[in-house]
């Protein structure tokens, strides 16, 4: 199943130094019991971990700012495995870089057509593959069906619905120095109408490598749309030039922690060989 396809680490490797909001470590391990203390025939080492909920690469759901809004182990399975999109902005990756709706719709014109055409071809290969049958069952109508389907794939089928769009920025390149990635909070960020363009179109999430997708001299219109959406972001993400611009899928594997409105989280590309 899996022979032709690559997987792709989008996760940072957590660490207590790595870099986090507060500038302060929020990760930590110790040992609860070690191989020679062990009393069992059998030797253990058992951890602890004492951590913040939204360190390293993680997910905020819609309840980090929503009161009553989903917590993270409500997100069905159907959200987090889905088509990925990755918009570059690096090119323009300076610490008050705000990503536009502009650049969205640039995105969106240069790569929908080529979407839709890759939508077709598996739409007419799903319908192909049990045509014979449904023909035999309706000689009357033969490809009638396939038509329809393809038909209705082509008028309605837009990039981003049902996607986890991606903003690669290129600032994970700083993750091993702390303190500039952090910078302050001054890091590249999207805007407010940008994340609502996305939202109106059907994604069901947003991504960015850096700490957020919000500066708090912002006031944070990323998580009041996508979260007032009852959709969910990710942070802090790395790897995403390893991604193409559309054709993946993504991972999105959280801690399912009862209550939680954000949660650490792996994060897995898949793309064809």
């Amino acid at each position: 199943m899996f022979h032709h396809k690559k997987f792709i680490e989008l996760s940072h490797v957590l660490t207590p130094t790595s870099p986090t909001w507060e500038g302060v470590a929020a990760f930590t391990s110790s040992l609860a019991c070690d191989y020679e203390s062990c009393t069992t025939t059998t030797k253990f080492r058992v951890q602890k971990l004492c951590l913040h909920a939204g360190v390293g690469t993680h997910i905020d759901a819609p309840a980090h700012c929503i009161p009553g809004g989903r917590t993270v182990e409500m997100l069905s399975l159907r959200e987090l495995i889905a088509p990925c999109l990755v918009i570059d902005v690096s090119a323009q990756p300076g610490p008050t870089s705000l990503v536009s709706v502009e650049t969205v719709q640039q995105f969106e014109e240069l790569y929908q057509a080529k979407f839709t055409a890759h939508v077709l071809r598996d739409a007419a290969f799903s319908c192909s593959s049990g045509r014979a049958e449904k023909e035999r069952l309706s000689p009357a109508h033969p490809g009638e069906d396939r038509r329809s389907v393809l038909k209705d794939v082509s008028d309605n089928k837009n990039l981003f619905t049902d996607s986890i769009v991606l903003f690669k920025t290129n600032w994970s390149r700083k993750w091993s120095q702390p303190e500039q990635y952090r910078n302050d909070l001054q890091f590249p960020a999207i805007s407010g109408e940008a994340a609502q363009y996305l939202v109106d179109r059907g994604a069901l999430a947003i991504g960015i490598d850096t700490l957020s997708p919000d500066r708090p001299g912002n006031q944070f219109p990323t998580h009041d749309v996508v979260l007032g959406a009852n959709r969910y972001l990710i942070e802090n993400l790395t790897n995403l030039d390893r991604l193409p611009p559309i054709g993946a899928t993504l991972m999105v594997m959280p801690l399912a922690l009862a209550g939680a409105t954000e949660a650490p989280a792996r994060v897995i590309g898949i793309v064809d060989l």
